[in-house]
């Protein structure tokens, strides 16, 4: 009789070990928010993957008023684009300036920590299904070596994080390089490489015409980096140009005429300058919200928060959803393909899906790695910090 209870309690620790790391990324997402957020950035970062997941309707067969609403939403990766080029510049901007240099291996092992663990599960999760379903692994080479902005690749999406990996290394190289220069100098380089872009992009559907249509153009890193550019550029108003950041200068009209710049390409839609109105768009929107004191209680809300925070894993895990869901309810959704209603319903539980496997990624393979990161970082910072002479009595 008395065997059922120290039976039953002898699990306790057990469910104790197994939901740890659920329940310690529970109480971070929905905790205390950490301090250094941004809540502008994370509202800009949540309506990001939410154009992303909402542009892949048309996947399950959804049409009608609900999937056109989405129909530029793979501009959500602008959005990241140019929030990645802000916060990562940002860090390297003002290293930059504290220090004259650049610590390029400290950046990529810290930025490494990030990145990596998820994004190459996501790669081993790909290479089992190829397994499974007898396709060919042999283009997950080229997400293997961040490459697929310019291969055949077969992680879904991986043609942006490449872009973003590249992005981490060229730019703290180039930092490291040109860092004699003067800040003014510096900006020079983000400034020639947004204006270059339209002008290689041109030069691209000229050698190559067909570059518009089979996807070349908008995944080559040469092609379509303006948000990156516009990020950078950014990064450094807010830290060498601070008086001017903190100043009431300009700070809707600049942002305004970004936004209508990017909304007047939309309009006309030229291959050129696609990307750059874009970027335009998008860095006015991430601008307005960082300099100008607007009413942001929309911002401060907790479910974007976490939506932000659990963006990266929902970034990679989506399309490997549709993929996975598509065959066992796409003759469903089709019949109901142009009820609003039913795209509301459909969009929400795609979403909660999606968020439901990313918190389970977060948990397992994020969290342990930023955990390590954390103590890395904080061991730096306590070995940097002068020892106190000892007391004599």
């Amino acid at each position: 009789m008395a065997a059922e209870p120290v039976q039953s309690a002898s699990l306790v620790p057990i469910c104790r070990q197994v939901t740890s790391p659920f329940r310690k990324a529970a109480c971070e997402l929905f905790g205390p928010r950490d301090p250094r957020v941004i809540p502008w950035l994370d509202f800009c970062r949540a309506l990001a993957i939410l154009l992303v997941l909402g542009s892949h309707s048309p996947d399950f067969g959804l049409a009608g008023l609900g999937a056109q609403l989405f129909t530029w939403g793979w501009a959500g990766v602008d959005l990241f684009f140019v929030l990645s080029g802000y916060l990562i510049a940002k860090q390297l901007w003002s290293e930059v300036a504290a220090t004259g240099s650049v610590r390029v291996g400290r950046f990529l092992l810290k930025r490494g920590l990030r990145i990596w663990p998820l994004y190459y599960a996501a790669i081993v999760t790909v290479f089992l299904l190829d397994f499974v379903s007898h396709r060919s692994p042999k283009p997950l080479l080229a997400d293997l070596f961040c490459v697929s902005d310019y291969f055949h690749h077969q992680v879904p999406g991986g043609w942006s994080l490449s872009v973003e990996e590249q992005f981490y290394l060229i730019l703290p190289v180039l930092l490291f390089l040109l860092r004699k220069l003067p800040p003014k100098a510096l900006l020079g380089v983000p400034v020639a490489w947004f204006i270059l872009l339209p002008l290689l992009r041109r030069f691209t559907l000229l050698i190559h015409p067909d570059a518009s249509t089979n996807g070349f153009l908008a995944y080559a890193f040469h092609t379509h980096t303006d948000g990156l550019a516009i990020g950078v550029i950014l990064a450094w108003l807010s830290v060498f140009a601070k008086n001017w950041w903190r100043s009431g200068a300009g700070k809707y009209w600049i942002p305004a005429v970004a936004i209508c710049c990017g909304l007047i390409e939309h309009k006309f839609h030229t291959l050129t300058f696609a990307y750059t109105g874009l970027a335009l768009l998008f860095g006015g929107l991430v601008l307005v919200g960082l300099r100008a004191s607007l009413p942001n209680r929309l911002t401060h809300w907790r479910i974007l928060h976490v939506i932000s925070r659990l963006s990266y894993g929902s970034y990679l895990n989506n399309l490997i959803l549709v993929q996975l869901i598509d065959p066992y309810t796409h003759s469903f959704v089709s019949a109901h393909a142009t009820n609003t209603m039913f795209f509301v319903a459909w969009f929400a539980g795609f979403v909660l899906v999606s968020n439901a496997v990313a918190f389970v990624t977060y948990a397992l393979i994020e969290a342990p790695f930023l955990e390590v990161r954390e103590r890395w970082l904080s061991g730096e910072k306590r070995s940097k910090q002068p020892v106190a002479p000892p007391v004599h009595a």
